[in-house]
Protein backbone atom coordinates (compact mmCIF):
# COMPACT_ATOMS: atom_id res chain seq x y z
CA UNK A 1 0.00 0.00 0.00
CA UNK A 2 1.02 3.54 -0.73
CA UNK A 3 0.32 7.32 0.18
CA UNK A 4 -2.74 8.00 -1.58
CA UNK A 5 -4.55 4.04 -1.37
CA UNK A 6 -7.68 3.56 0.17
CA UNK A 7 -7.88 1.15 2.92
CA UNK A 8 -10.02 -0.45 5.34
CA UNK A 9 -9.47 -0.40 8.67
CA UNK A 10 -10.48 -3.83 10.48
CA UNK A 11 -10.69 -2.61 13.96
CA UNK A 12 -12.26 0.54 13.36
CA UNK A 13 -14.57 -0.84 10.43
CA UNK A 14 -13.95 2.23 8.55
CA UNK A 15 -12.50 3.13 5.02
CA UNK A 16 -9.58 5.05 5.62
CA UNK A 17 -6.96 7.24 2.97
CA UNK A 18 -3.42 6.39 3.73
CA UNK A 19 -1.59 9.67 4.13
CA UNK A 20 1.84 8.60 5.40
CA UNK A 21 4.10 6.00 5.25
CA UNK A 22 6.65 4.67 8.14
CA UNK A 23 5.37 7.38 10.66
CA UNK A 24 7.35 8.01 14.12
CA UNK A 25 6.03 10.08 16.94
CA UNK A 26 7.36 10.88 20.35
CA UNK A 27 5.13 10.54 23.27
CA UNK A 28 5.49 13.00 27.00
CA UNK A 29 7.94 10.42 28.25
CA UNK A 30 10.22 10.76 25.45
CA UNK A 31 9.78 7.57 23.98
CA UNK A 32 9.43 6.92 19.97
CA UNK A 33 6.55 4.92 18.53
CA UNK A 34 6.57 3.70 15.13
CA UNK A 35 3.60 3.04 12.70
CA UNK A 36 3.35 1.66 9.12
CA UNK A 37 1.09 4.34 8.34
CA UNK A 38 -0.92 7.38 9.24
CA UNK A 39 -4.14 7.01 7.76
CA UNK A 40 -7.31 10.19 8.12
CA UNK A 41 -10.80 8.60 8.83
CA UNK A 42 -14.19 10.15 8.18
CA UNK A 43 -15.63 11.79 11.29
CA UNK A 44 -12.16 10.47 13.36
CA UNK A 45 -9.23 12.25 11.66
CA UNK A 46 -5.76 11.44 11.56
CA UNK A 47 -4.55 8.22 13.37
CA UNK A 48 -1.63 5.46 12.79
CA UNK A 49 -2.09 2.10 11.98
CA UNK A 50 0.25 -1.08 11.20
CA UNK A 51 -0.34 -3.35 8.33
CA UNK A 52 -1.86 -6.26 9.91
CA UNK A 53 -4.97 -3.54 10.63
CA UNK A 54 -5.90 -2.83 7.04
CA UNK A 55 -7.10 -4.59 4.31
CA UNK A 56 -5.98 -3.21 0.72
CA UNK A 57 -8.71 -2.13 -0.75
CA UNK A 58 -7.16 -0.77 -4.30
CA UNK A 59 -5.29 -4.00 -4.50
CA UNK A 60 -8.68 -6.51 -4.18
CA UNK A 61 -10.83 -4.22 -6.69
CA UNK A 62 -7.98 -4.50 -9.10
CA UNK A 63 -8.33 -8.07 -8.58
CA UNK A 64 -12.45 -7.46 -9.26
CA UNK A 65 -11.55 -6.18 -12.68
CA UNK A 66 -8.71 -8.60 -14.09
Amino acid sequence: MKVGDLAYDIASKQYVLIVRKNVAWKDSDDQIHCWDFEVMAEGVGVYMVDTDELQDVNNEQKEKQD
